[in-house]
């Protein structure tokens, strides 16, 4: 049998943060049909400091790559709180990483290879590799060396729902991830507006 995902985070000796409470007026993870779309995280230890600083100044490209695996951790940890099981993520399908960096550094897509290594080590390729940006930023008001967040996929749908595609306008990054069907997951008020509308005569 295959172990599950928080059974290979042990293996691998990691830990979960405790999933990150919401800087600002947002939710850390938004489910839509079967896409959960992640907001902006940082690299959150365990204990729950950030790595701060720039790369090229403060931290070199192992220290970034550290930095983004430990972001990494904190989208998950924020996934099982929404989810109750990372098992029940089926793929992840875009990640937007972007490092606080110094001007002259250019090399901010070996970064995020922190983060996009880490999910494939624990989805497997098919499943944890999807499409990705990696970009510099300018400081953050946290000073966190990355912001970084993904979509992923959930199996199946809520019945009725279409999976509607990601939109993105970050200062950080979002991501989305599919995941498995959620019946008793609260519909928003633009679903149940979109849900009367296909009731509506023509």
């Amino acid at each position: 049998m295959t172990p599950g995902i928080e059974a290979r985070l042990s293996a691998l000796g990691l830990e979960l943060p405790p999933a990150p409470k919401p800087g600002g007026v947002y939710r850390p993870v938004v489910i839509v049909g079967s896409m959960a779309h992640v907001s902006g995280h940082g690299p959150l230890r365990a204990d729950g400091s950030y790595i701060t600083g720039r790369v090229g100044a403060d931290l070199d490209i192992d220290g970034g790559r550290e930095a983004a695996r430990y972001t990494a951790l904190a989208m998950l940890s924020s996934l099982k709180a929404a989810l109750g099981s990372l098992d029940r993520v089926v793929r992840v399908v875009k990640l937007l990483g972007m490092v606080q960096a110094t001007p002259e550094f250019g090399d901010h897509p070996a970064v995020i290879n922190g983060c996009s290594e880490l999910f494939a080590e624990l989805f497997g390729p098919e499943r944890g590799i999807g499409a990705r940006s990696a970009v510099g930023s300018r400081p953050n008001n946290t000073r966190a060396a990355i912001r970084m967040g993904v979509p992923s996929m959930v199996e199946g749908k809520l019945p009725g729902w279409a999976v509607v595609p990601a939109a993105y306008s970050f200062s950080s990054s979002a991501s989305p991830f599919i995941i498995a069907s959620c019946p008793n997951l609260p519909r928003t008020r633009s679903m149940a507006r979109s849900a009367a509308a296909r009731r509506s005569p023509d």
